[in-house]
């Protein structure tokens, strides 16, 4: 019976990459004393898109897209069980005099959005691997 601990995660570069391996560590109940059956790779890009424009043109918020894509598969095979992606949105205020709380509020922007996306990816394959075992338990 194949269960959520029986993954590996890839590993991912960046804040928001190690974001989203805690956020799906916590979700997953990762074992590492335990063999893996599958490997989960992530990639990742975002885009930042003016929302709020000043009268004087400056913008004064920005959205931000997170996109995540995810391909799970089975180590003993090589083969791909499930691939998909997965986004989530997460707004920033520019700071006109100040551009390190603006960094600030841009790097929070970018962990509320990698949270949202791993807990996400967390569901599909608990919804996954449930209907797996559910499948596998009728067939006895």
């Amino acid at each position: 019976m194949a269960d959520l601990s029986s993954i590996e995660l890839a590993p991912l570069d960046g804040v928001i990459g190690v974001q989203l391996q805690n956020t799906l560590h916590d979700h997953l109940q990762l074992n590492d004393r335990k063999a893996k059956a599958y490997k989960l790779a992530l990639n990742y890009e975002t885009a930042n898109y003016p929302m709020i424009t000043g009268q004087d043109s400056q913008i004064g918020r920005y959205t931000m897209i997170l996109t995540v894509g995810y391909t799970l598969i089975e180590v003993s095979s090589g083969s791909m069980v499930m691939e998909g992606h997965t986004s989530a949105h997460a707004s920033y205020n520019v700071i006109s005099d100040n551009v390190y709380a603006t960094f600030v509020a841009e790097e929070e922007a970018s962990l509320r959005a990698a949270k949202q996306n791993g807990s996400q990816i967390a569901n599909l394959l608990s919804f996954h691997f449930s209907r797996k075992n559910q499948k596998s338990q009728g067939a006895r």
